[in-house]
């Protein structure tokens, strides 16, 4: 049986305020997690989410289930920032070694 997140707040909320945060809208959030775009609503919506779907999202968030449980704007930002800045090195890594 799976297990559901709740948290004190609705993790819906979260998720969608990460999503904005990320730039993504709701189509183009729903085809990287391979699901319709109704789907996404109902998520973003919900009070509660189960363990593997949450994993998906922060997955595809790249921020950790952690960081959107116990979502903390400064948290987020702190974590999209540096996540892209390790992306970029690595770009600039194979960008590089390309020339």
């Amino acid at each position: 049986m799976k297990k559901n997140v709740n948290e004190k707040e609705k993790i819906g909320p979260k998720i969608r305020k990460l999503r904005q945060i990320k730039g993504l809208s709701q189509k183009m959030f729903a085809a990287e997690l391979s699901i319709s775009q109704q789907a996404v609503s109902k998520i973003e919506n919900s009070e509660i989410i189960n363990e593997e779907t949450l994993q998906k999202v922060s997955e595809v968030l790249g921020v950790s289930v952690e960081t959107i449980t116990n979502f903390d704007e400064d948290t987020a930002f702190t974590n999209i920032i540096e996540r892209n800045e390790v992306i970029n090195q690595r770009c600039d890594v194979v960008n590089n070694y390309d020339s």
